[in-house]
């Protein structure tokens, strides 16, 4: 899908934790096949889920895989990857 002439395309995403991903990642999917490129928007724009779903995409993910790897995306969770254990003093400095 070509942009028109001066304008720039955006593509917003919500939130809605892991089921918000699958949605959306189901939807980019979708319309990847119908022959709408989401990884060609000028700007993304996510919140939580979101955020997420639009760093793979404008990363250049490839959507199978993304697709096929969604649903185990969440297995790990914060505790066990330690990122629980990072001192908040640390965290403002990575920010």
């Amino acid at each position: 899908m070509a942009a028109q002439a001066g304008k720039t395309r955006a593509l917003v995403l919500g939130g809605g934790g892991p089921v918000g991903v699958g949605w959306e990642v189901g939807l980019a999917a979708g319309l990847g096949a119908a022959g709408v490129d989401l990884a060609d928007a000028d700007k993304v724009i996510g919140t939580s889920a979101g955020s997420i779903t639009g760093a793979k995409l404008a990363g250049g993910a490839d959507l199978d895989e993304l697709v096929a790897t969604s649903g185990s995306m969440f297995e790990t969770s914060a505790a066990s990857t330690g990122a629980d254990q990072i001192p908040e003093g640390s965290m403002g400095k990575l920010l």
